[in-house]
């Protein structure tokens, strides 16, 4: 499902609006020292081994994925990358007081974990736009090695790289950033989703597809990744015979809830 990713020149951005050119040109200083206080940060306290540079992209529009174990890897591969990357973000850290303006000044792009958010969508589709590097955590949390197949991610990734077309570049970080223990941080070749931008999707097909996002970041470490059934039920998909997600039908809830009442 997926296809060699192609050059990609930025698409003009109409009528940006302010918050669009704060996200995008503001606090540039800022943002530039932060980065050099964490890049000294980041060679003094940890051990960290990159592969893959190769495929760092110089320039957007790109959409950055990885999986995410700490709240060192956003510094971590920023220290690696020239152009600035615009941080899809829980709101929650922009909203927090003193911290929250930091998170803005770094230009992160807040979102709603729990529904649907047209301003964060505005923000993305707009950076993208604009030419930028997006980066997004499809697990939208911290996950445990341990706990990778149970934990469902989100389909924003898949959505947004369908609409834009934009190249995906998997990022997957190695490690658990312990103080002066080797972490890796392994760049993939970038890869376009094989979907038709106008075509409307289901949960099931978007689901598909970030799993196929989320397997190529796992193939970076030769590590099989297959969403446990328990994790598909949770949002009402079920695997096919042949493999393909799909959702489940009004019987099959019916019978998942008494199952569920009855303690099964």
């Amino acid at each position: 499902m997926t296809e060699p990713a192609k050059t990609s020149q930025p698409v003009k951005a109409a009528g940006q609006n302010k918050d669009l050119h704060d996200l995008i040109h503001g606090h540039r200083i800022f943002r530039a020292v932060a980065k050099s206080i964490a890049h000294l940060l980041v060679v003094l306290l940890y051990r960290i081994q990159f592969e893959g540079l190769e495929h760092i992209p110089s320039e957007g529009p790109a959409l950055l994925v990885a999986n995410h174990t700490s709240y060192m890897d956003i510094p971590a591969i920023h220290t690696r990358l020239k152009p600035w990357i615009y941080w899809v973000s829980k709101k929650e850290l922009v909203k927090a007081p003193v911290i929250g303006s930091f998170f803005t000044a770094m230009g992160c792009i807040p979102v709603d974990r729990h529904k649907v958010d047209l301003q964060a969508a505005r923000g993305i589709f707009g950076a993208l736009d604009a030419g930028k590097i997006v980066a997004i955590f499809p697990q939208a949390t911290r996950v445990a090695p341990e706990r990778v197949l149970e934990h469902l991610p989100r389909t924003g990734v898949a959505h947004f790289a369908i609409k834009t077309g934009a190249p995906i570049v998997p990022v997957l970080i190695d490690g658990d950033f312990k103080l002066w223990r080797k972490t890796r941080i392994v760049f993939g070749p970038s890869f376009k989703l094989a979907a038709n931008a106008r075509q409307r999707y289901n949960h099931a097909d978007l689901m598909t597809f970030t799993i196929e996002i989320m397997q190529k970041i796992y193939d970076l470490k030769g590590f099989d990744y297959h969403l446990s059934d328990r994790a598909l039920l949770s949002e009402h998909l079920v695997r096919q015979p042949d493999g393909t997600l799909a959702l489940q039908t009004a019987a099959e809830q019916d019978a998942l809830q008494l199952l569920q009442k009855w303690g099964q």
